[in-house]
């Protein structure tokens, strides 16, 4: 097995054993999105602008007597290997502990502490020392610690587009290329809200009136239809769909799936902790109960949706399916396109 943090370091052994080292700054924000609001302390200035600016109402000042669960660190250049971006522009290593997790990437370290599998606090050690780089660097250590702490919290994070359609949300989940931001950008021009087209959380959250009931919440990621981050957003959840393009000249077409195989199209699309052996049963579990199987009325539709690229028409079959599949119908007052 190759040396963990090989490809990034060039001394994979000198790899921090806890969480210490010189902050970038006295800096403290903010970051209210799922799972949140989560503080990180330790922010210079300048880096404090760059967070502002990608991530818009989302991110704001933390009160001095907020905990804070990240922390930013120093890195040095001069320990990481040049990398080719064009070869590995987003690529990590994992190293999967019972308490802890660590990786590592380009110009960035980071550990995650999970006693008990809950997510406690966790650190990246930063190397970008510019604007740019670091915002990704920023954004993919929030990628990987969100996917842990929505997983503590009972959900998942899922590469994934979510369309909003009669006042619930709806997520597509499916192989890299099988269309998600061609059907997020036709659900846009059919009016519609887009959640992302990228990465979604669905979040299982408490209903005085309901009971449990899962969730979805837009988050500050975004892939071909990058837009402005705008305030929190949660939809109720109304269904999981698998996408596959249609045959040629084929009709758009929605059929029910098994609960067995809507676990396995979530899990195939639940980036970073599906690769966590450790965590595996507890993301079973999750799955399990999103699909129908734990708290709540276990109502969530689970669907494979055929589509062509021409049109939005697939949403007429959407909606015939998901109506007599939803026990209380249209969330009042929505609007069918909202």
């Amino acid at each position: 097995m190759a040396e963990f943090a090989r490809r990034f370091l060039r001394y994979p052994d000198l790899f921090p054993s806890r969480i210490g080292g010189e902050a970038w700054g006295a800096g403290r924000l903010r970051l209210d999105f799922a799972g949140g609001p989560q503080v990180i302390e330790g922010l210079a200035d300048w880096q404090i602008e760059v967070i502002e600016a990608a991530w818009g109402p989302l991110a704001g000042p933390a009160g001095e007597s907020e905990p804070a669960r990240f922390r930013l660190l120093r890195a040095a250049q001069r320990d990481f290997r040049q990398i080719d971006l064009c070869a590995w522009p987003n690529s990590f290593d994992f190293d999967h502990q019972p308490e802890r997790v660590r990786f590592a990437g380009r110009h960035a370290l980071a550990v995650l502490e999970l006693p008990g599998g809950r997510l406690e606090r966790g650190a990246l050690w930063s190397a970008a020392g510019d604007g740019a780089e670091f915002a990704g660097v920023f954004e993919n250590f929030f990628r990987v610690a969100l996917a842990y702490r929505l997983l503590d919290l009972g959900g998942v994070l899922l590469h994934s587009a979510a369309v909003v359609d009669g006042g619930r949300a709806y997520v597509f989940v499916g192989r890299s290329g099988a269309g998600k931001s061609t059907l997020s950008r036709l659900s846009l021009d059919g009016g519609r809200e887009v959640l992302s087209d990228d990465l979604n959380a669905v979040a299982l959250e408490s209903s005085g009136q309901d009971g449990d009931r899962f969730i979805v919440e837009r988050l500050p990621f975004a892939g071909d239809l990058r837009r402005p981050v705008s305030a929190r957003r949660r939809v109720p959840l109304g269904g999981l769909l698998s996408l596959e393009q249609a045959p040629p000249g084929a009709a758009h077409d929605v059929e029910e799936v098994s609960r067995a195989r809507g676990v396995a199209s979530l899990l195939a699309a639940a980036p970073f902790v599906n690769a966590d052996p450790l965590r595996a049963e507890r993301l079973e579990r999750v799955l399990l109960e999103i699909c129908g199987g734990g708290p709540g009325d276990g109502s969530v539709a689970l669907a494979r949706l055929r589509f062509h690229r021409r049109d939005d028409r697939f949403w007429d079959e959407l909606r015939r399916f998901f109506a007599s599949r939803h026990r209380s119908g249209p969330v009042a007052g929505a609007d069918p396109s909202a």
